[in-house]
């Protein structure tokens, strides 16, 4: 329905009880509420339907699904009538359901007969669960012999695989969390193989990324992000919809089991992270201070370029430079985004050089108005 209409039989005489004894008559009841709105008339009881506004759009995605879905599929019985209400005069298609454990199977026939084959004679149409009474991997034409809206969306295989990432990903951490010291004594992994190979200048570098991303020490720890991709199985995916903690915590358990030295080397980096982390915060005059002073300073303002005062071995000069070149986040800047006058000017005074650095940063202002001053460059001068 996203801006179009439908065509439904509508029932102004519907009593109270009557409301719910079909999926048909949520349309008449939608209308008769202003829900919907007349868009046009094919004949004394059928009627062209639409959505008035994005307000009430907003209703169907939430509060009428989930209305939807409690109606049609309370039990066996009232999905045995939903099929029924499935059924589409015009393309003489019907909806076959096959129970299987908690689920229902739902296939839209494509011919008649008997023996009928998955695939062949029927096409998959969407999984009904008796437990939460909720319809997943719906397809399109049964959507459109619903004739239900587009923005009325169910949860499709890719959705519940997210979906089922994220809660594994999170049971895992938590299991970590409280269990590491239990999984590491049962792996039985040689020492070797837990140890990760550091390097300082890759533990300062993430340090400083979380420390200009405005991090803090609760933010660097590891967390597992888990995929399924090339392993969510059938199995896995009926399991996760039906038993959803049970099959999380036991998926998390053996994703654990079987990376224990992966785990291992990345708590031990994050570790390091942290403790050049905490370094950082415990050195006034580290440079990455001035770095993140002069970023910020410059995030604040709408301007592409700005005057630069550098100052080296007590030798000033003015240039013009970009925002975008002075927001580096390695302190360091190239002198080819400077005009061919300053960058002779530069070579004159500093030497050849094809860069500066935030030490040799005095002062960063616009139109006459100071965004960045390094006191300790200034007092140097």
């Amino acid at each position: 329905m996203a801006g179009e209409s439908i065509t439904k039989t509508i029932h102004p005489e519907l009593t109270y009880k009557e409301m719910y004894e079909s999926i048909e008559n949520i349309w008449s009841v939608l209308f008769a509420t202003g829900y919907l709105t007349q868009s046009g008339q094919v004949d004394a009881r059928k009627f062209k339907l639409r959505i008035p506004n994005l307000e009430i759009r907003d209703i169907f995605k939430t509060q009428i699904m989930e209305y939807f879905k409690e109606s049609v599929a309370k039990d066996g019985d009232m999905l045995g009538r939903f099929c029924e209400a499935l059924k589409n005069g015009e393309e003489k298609k019907v909806v076959v359901k096959v129970e299987q454990g908690n689920f229902f199977y739902l296939y839209l026939q494509k011919r008649t007969g008997k023996n009928l084959i998955p695939g062949n004679d029927l096409n998959f149409a969407g999984l009904f669960s008796k437990k939460d009474s909720s319809l997943y991997d719906v397809d399109e034409k049964l959507t459109a012999m619903l004739g239900l809206p587009e923005e009325m969306g169910f949860p499709n295989r890719a959705d519940i695989r997210k979906e089922a990432e994220r809660c594994i990903s999170q049971k895992a951490e938590e299991m970590l969390s409280a269990s590491w010291q239990d999984f590491l004594y049962q792996s039985g992994c040689d020492t070797k193989s837990l140890l990760p190979m550091v390097r300082r200048s890759k533990i300062r570098e993430r340090a400083e990324r979380y420390y200009l991303q405005n991090g803090s020490l609760a933010d660097i720890h590891f967390i597992p992000q888990i995929s399924l991709e090339a392993s969510f199985s059938d199995a896995i995916y009926l399991l996760f919809l039906e038993y959803r903690e049970q099959a999380a915590e036991k998926i998390a358990r053996q994703w654990i089991k079987r990376n224990i030295p992966y785990i291992s080397q990345q708590r031990i980096l994050y570790g390091c992270v942290r403790d050049e982390f905490r370094e950082i915060l415990d050195t006034p005059n580290d440079r990455i201070h001035k770095i993140k002073h002069l970023i910020q300073a410059l995030n604040e303002t709408r301007h592409k370029a700005v005057q630069v005062i550098l100052c080296r071995k007590k030798k000033v000069i003015q240039v013009n430079m970009s925002v975008e070149e002075l927001c580096n986040p390695k302190g360091y800047y190239s002198i080819r985004g400077c005009s061919q006058k300053d960058r002779a000017t530069l070579e004159r005074m500093f030497g050849k050089t094809a860069e500066f650095r935030i030490e040799d940063i005095q002062s960063v202002s616009y139109g006459g108005i100071v965004l960045y001053e390094n006191v300790a460059s200034r007092n140097a001068a």
